[in-house]
């Protein structure tokens, strides 16, 4: 599991309430490498994610991680470029654009490889 580390930063702080900020954005780390390594077996490191900490699934990141699983099991790269960009952690990053273009760059070359 890639996403183990971030498994651990919620198990260890999910019970200190000032870190909730740490935990949500250890949640949505995991589950984007996870949808992105893992396909349709990410759904069990979102289970992990909500049972490690319960308020992830009131979490508006939630819904989001949900729909950009979808999102990137069905190919549909506009729709997942949006989701992806209404997320908080990358909302706060600088250098999501860039980010975001590289893995759905990614994702294209994976879904259709350039041919050499």
């Amino acid at each position: 599991m890639r996403y183990s580390y971030f498994l651990q930063i919620i198990s260890t702080v999910a019970k200190n309430v000032s870190y909730n900020e740490l935990i949500e954005a250890s949640c949505v780390f995991a589950c984007l490498i996870a949808i992105r390594t893992d396909g349709p077996d990410a759904q069990k490191c979102v289970e992990n994610c909500c049972s490690l900490w319960k308020e992830f699934k009131q979490s508006s990141e939630y819904l989001l991680i949900l729909q950009i699983m979808e999102l990137f099991q069905t190919k549909n790269l506009e729709e997942l470029k949006k989701a992806l960009k209404s997320l908080k952690i990358i909302k706060q990053n600088d250098e999501s654009d860039e980010m975001i273009k590289n893995e759905i760059n990614n994702a294209q070359n994976e879904i259709s490889p350039d041919p050499k």
